[in-house]
């Protein structure tokens, strides 16, 4: 059985993404409410009380917004580190304490045949972290709402085949929208978010390790769009030599549906 994976949503209004081994299958982050979960579950064949763990990487309702539902009417058990539980607490009112899981910073977690471990990223919360999920020689990352790519984010994606990555916004669009200054500053700011240039740049890094498809993920709806993100990163990359289709593949996720299912044989 392959490592399957597939973003059920993806982008400023809410984030969760299915990865699936042989025994077991977890979430990371559920920032969509339970019934949109569910029903994109449902689409691809998974049952939501067969979820093993919801794994969270920051506290913001984007990506917490549907966690207390799905845990409270599963049994599912919530995966966080301490700083990220304290902040998010509230917002995802009273679980039981069996699905109170705390994660250390750095570590790494056997449930069944996924081994899940997790990594530092910049984004202005309290303690955001980013996930690797392995599973019988093959890897996948999330990286999403960091404002940078560290040598350490970089080293922890290496060796994935697949990568959800954070293409964000457009630099343009992002300057001419309606946000206030203090915002844009914020997006663009090392504990922000990528721009659709970084996101490319990062795939030139990691075209060494053998990677296979870059999913390109956390879209603005204010600035941004699939049109541009995806023309952008192909331009970069083709000023590179690197081609896509033949050295990689980039598809796109969706704030409002599922990607295909990503099989890693």
């Amino acid at each position: 059985m392959p490592l399957k994976v597939c973003s059920l949503y993806s982008g400023s209004s809410g984030n969760a993404t299915l990865i699936a081994g042989n025994n077991s299958k977890v979430l990371i982050d559920c920032g969509v409410s339970a019934r949109a979960v569910e029903s994109a579950l449902h689409n691809v064949g998974v049952r939501p009380e067969s979820i093993k763990g919801i794994f969270i990487t920051h506290e913001h309702s984007d990506h917490i917004k549907g966690v207390g539902i799905m845990s409270r009417k599963y049994g599912i058990p919530v995966y966080a580190n301490a700083k990220t539980w304290e902040a998010m607490q509230e917002k995802v009112g009273d679980l039981s304490l069996a699905c109170c899981r705390e994660v250390t910073n750095g570590s790494q977690m056997l449930i069944d045949d996924l081994c899940i471990s997790n990594f530092k990223t910049s984004h202005d919360t309290v303690d955001p972290i980013g996930y690797t999920v392995e599973c019988e020689n093959k890897k996948v990352s999330i990286v999403t709402d960091t404002g940078v790519v560290t040598n350490s984010i970089l080293n922890a994606m290496m060796g994935s085949q697949l990568v959800l990555l954070e293409s964000n916004y457009d630099k343009k669009m992002l300057s001419e929208c309606t946000y206030p200054a203090m915002l844009k500053s914020r997006i663009s700011s090392t504990k922000g978010h990528l721009s659709n240039e970084d996101c490319a740049a990062t795939i030139l890094k990691l075209l060494s390790s053998n990677i296979k498809y870059i999913l390109l993920s956390h879209l603005s709806k204010e600035s941004n769009t699939p049109e541009i993100a995806y023309c952008t990163v192909k331009s970069i990359l083709e000023e590179n030599n690197v081609y896509i289709g033949n050295d990689v593949m980039v598809d796109m996720t969706y704030r409002d549906r599922s990607t295909q299912v990503y099989n890693l044989i």
